[in-house]
């Protein structure tokens, strides 16, 4: 992956989790019935894209919150090139 590391937070964005999330995420962030486990995500200034897998089954509200903020983590590590985190 490309490093970005002046990437900020505030410029990703998660586009898509898992079709198991319904009713715990944002409604336009679900994905279709084949998306199991993926959180897919964006950095707006670059287009860069970023997959993260999670373990949706059974997941509640915090689990699901929990989830969202570990993939926009690891994608910023990505992006300033700490990938040792």
């Amino acid at each position: 992956m490309e490093h970005h590391p002046e990437a900020r937070m505030v410029d990703i964005q998660i586009i898509e989790v898992p079709c198991q999330c319904k009713g715990l995420a944002p409604s336009n962030e679900i994905g279709p019935a084949d998306n199991l486990s993926l959180i897919m995500l964006i950095h707006k200034p670059t287009g860069i894209q970023y997959r993260f897998e999670v373990e949706a089954d059974g997941l509640g509200v915090a689990e699901v919150a929990e989830c969202r903020a570990k993939a926009k983590l690891a994608f910023i590590h990505e992006l300033h090139g700490e990938t040792d985190l």
